[in-house]
This record gives C-alpha cells, sequence and structure tokens, in this order.
C-alpha cells in the first residue's frame, strides 16, 4: 500500500487516486482508517528526510527542537513536550519525538538555541508513550511503521512470504541501457552502456560516486552522454533523491575558492546537486567562507544540496536552503550588531 502512494512518474498520489488503486490489496474500506494512515505515511516521511538533514547539518545546528502541532485541535499528549530543546543525539529522541502518534502535525526544527529538557512529570503519563507501530525513527531505519503496528503483529503465518511475493512482481525492470554495480553497504552504481561518458568524465565520477556508493551507501546512476550537439548532461543521477548532480574534484590551494568555484560551475549546469570531492587540506574557516560566498550570491541559486567529501575520507551533507538561512541570519546579526 505504501509503495502504491506514489505514481509511475514519482509523484505522490491524491487520497482519493491511493484509495482507488488500493481496492484489490486491502481488507478494509474504513475511509477515515485509510485517511489517518495515509496522512502519517506522508509527515512520517518528510519527518524522515529531516531527520536525514539535522544529523548532516548538527555542526552548524546542533540542537533539534520540538515545535507544536500545526492541527486545527491538536491532542494533549506531546503539549508537555512542546518546546523541547535537546541536541541531536540526545537519547531522548529515540523514545520520543514527532510522529510517534497517528495524525500528530508536531514538527523538529533545527537551531542552536540554549538547552531546554521537558520536565520529568511528562515522562511518567502513559499517554506520552509511542503508539505501536509508531515508536521507530524513519529517518533511521528507513521504515514508515515498525513491525509492531497492528497489521504485521496479526497478520496470518504465510503473510510475510506472500508480500515478498508481491514485492517482487512489482519490481520495474530497468532500461537495458544501464549495468547496476551493488556494494555491500546497501549502495549502487548504475553505469550506462550506451552513449557511455568521455574518457575523462567517467574516471572522474566512478571515482567520486564509486566512494559515496561503497562506502556511504549511495544510489546514484551516472548519466551518458547527451547526443544534442551543445549539451551537456549532469554527471550522474541521484536516485534517492531524484536530484542531478555534479562532481567536482577541486586543484586550487584555496580552500575558499575551491568550495565558491565548484559550487558555482555545478550552479551553471541547472544540477540540483554538487558533490565536491576534495583531496587537500583546507580549514573549516576556508570551507564555510566557501559556502557562504556561494550561497550569499547568486553563483547557487540552482542547488538544493551540497555534498563535501573531505581529504580524511569522511563526507558531509548540507541543505542548501538551511545554509542560506545560517548564513543569512548572520549577516542581519553583524550589520545590527
Amino acid at each position: 500500500m505504501a509503495n502504491r502512494m506514489i505514481d509511475e512518474n514519482g509523484k505522490l498520489k491524491s487520497f482519493s487516486k491511493w484509495v482507488k488503486d488500493t481496492e484489490d490489496i486491502r481488507r478494509h474500506y474504513v475511509r477515515s482508517w485509510l485517511k489517518t494512515e495515509y496522512n502519517t505515511a506522508i509527515l512520517r516521511a518528510h519527518q524522515a528526510a529531516d531527520w536525514k538533514q539535522f544529523e548532516a547539518e548538527k555542526d552548524i545546528l546542533p540542537n533539534l527542537e520540538w515545535m507544536p502541532s500545526t492541527s486545527a485541535v491538536p491532542g494533549d499528549d506531546h503539549i508537555g513536550f512542546w518546546n523541547t530543546i535537546l541536541p541531536v543525539d540526545d537519547p531522548f529522541w529515540n523514545s520520543h519525538k514527532p510522529g510517534d502518534r497517528w495524525n500528530c502535525k508536531c514538527s523538529l526544527r533545527a537551531n542552536d538555541k540554549e538547552i531546554n529538557p521537558p520536565k520529568q512529570e511528562v515522562f511518567k503519563n502513559p499517554k506520552n508513550k509511542p503508539m505501536p507501530g509508531l515508536e521507530n525513527n524513519p529517518g533511521k531505519d528507513a521504515k514508515l511503521f515498525s513491525s509492531k503496528n497492528a497489521y504485521q503483529q496479526k497478520a496470518y503465518s504465510g503473510a510475510k512470504q506472500a508480500v515478498a511475493e508481491f514485492l517482487e512482481m512489482q519490481k520495474i525492470e530497468k532500461p537495458e541501457v544501464f549495468e547496476t554495480k551493488k556494494y555491500k553497504s546497501g549502495g549502487t552504481v548504475e553505469n550506462p552502456t550506451v552513449g557511455k561518458q568521455n574518457k575523462n568524465e567517467a574516471a572522474k565520477n566512478k571515482k567520486v560516486y564509486t566512494e559515496l556508493a561503497k562506502i556511504y551507501g549511495e544510489k546514484y546512476r551516472l548519466l551518458p552522454v547527451n547526443n544534442e550537439k551543445g549539451v551537456k548532461n549532469p554527471d550522474a543521477l541521484n536516485l534517492v533523491t531524484k536530484q542531478k548532480s555534479d562532481a567536482k574534484i577541486p586543484v586550487t590551494d584555496n580552500g575558499k575558492n575551491a568550495i565558491q568555484s565548484s559550487i558555482k560551475g555545478a550552479n551553471t549546469q541547472k544540477v540540483q546537486e554538487v558533490v565536491i570531492y576534495l583531496e587537500k587540506d583546507y580549514s573549516m574557516y576556508d570551507i564555510r567562507m566557501g559556502l557562504k560566498n556561494a550561497f550569499m550570491s547568486n553563483r547557487a541559486k540552482n542547488i538544493k544540496s551540497v555534498i563535501i567529501r573531505f581529504n580524511s575520507g569522511n563526507i558531509k551533507k548540507y541543505n542548501a536552503d538551511n545554509l542560506r538561512k545560517v548564513f543569512s541570519k548572520t549577516k542581519n546579526t553583524q550589520r545590527k550588531q
């Protein structure tokens, strides 16, 4: 049912369309139940994506704040947690978080405000325990619902095998123009077998995207050359975010220029993601200034995300909109001072 929420173009179906398209694989027809399940699945998917960004950007925005529900009539079970502020890695978030109630419309916001833990009596209220099936963090395990949900707990003995066979039948065959390499990390790289990239580009892209897949579990499709004269394809497609990606390996000794030039170059190619593969040791100050110069100008208007692979081998992922907000806030604060 979760798989059928997305159409063949990767777009979210309307609730009415989804209800119609799941008639052959569900038993109950209680519209209010279906609406709640549909809404909760969407909310938790957004929360999973947000969590990935929180972890990637915790060096800049180290804390999370529990924001009040946007529901017109919010329940009283989460009110005690509203305005809680704790570090991203605090164990509190393992057992309590927005989304552990059906139709929960609370949210988290990353910031660098002072810590504000919840009162101890809030934990003692049995109403504040996560509901079965919603106690997991989809941002960590990539599961919309945990195995404790009622559908799985009350399923008949052959259900697991039936679901596995059903999902196998639903797989869409990949175009034959791509050959997939899989790694133990779970990452994959799809290499073009037709209209291959030119020699230099292919070597660079294989190096960059294979490392991201092999070590960090990322999933990419390397894009072949464009047959249209004068048009250059992006280097790759991020198969998870569906963003077009461009890889840069700067050679300059100036860290600030290395970052801002890489972003500027990717921006002109109208991609949404830029992967900056550093083979030199630059200071975090220079890297931050490079990001700031790029995102406080018109050099990065097309960019949605930045992935920096440091010379140490570690990577950092940054959401471009969050970077713009952080640098804009810093600039405004300096003006006031």
